[in-house]
């Protein structure tokens, strides 16, 4: 579970930086009214790499959620044994 755990905390960082880089882009956007080729290209990787990312972070997520019903079901069937 501690592996899902710290899966689950990287998926975040990883999140955390793209959605800084995506942002920034977003804001030279508002500012200019415009992106170059290049930074809509950016813009672009970076959306489809956040997309991604929230996928594996539904799966870590969801498995993490699984793992921690089945220790909770073992501690009742010992509570009650």
């Amino acid at each position: 579970m501690a592996e899902k755990v710290g899966k689950e905390m990287q998926l975040e960082g990883m999140w955390q930086q793209l959605s800084s880089s995506y942002n920034y882009l977003y804001q030279i956007y508002r500012h200019r009214g415009y992106l170059t080729p290049d930074e809509a290209n950016h813009a672009n990787q970076l959306s489809q790499m956040l997309a991604g990312l929230q996928a594996q972070k539904m799966r870590v997520d969801q498995e993490l959620s699984e793992e921690m019903m089945k220790h909770l079901a073992k501690m009742i069937v010992k509570r009650f044994n």
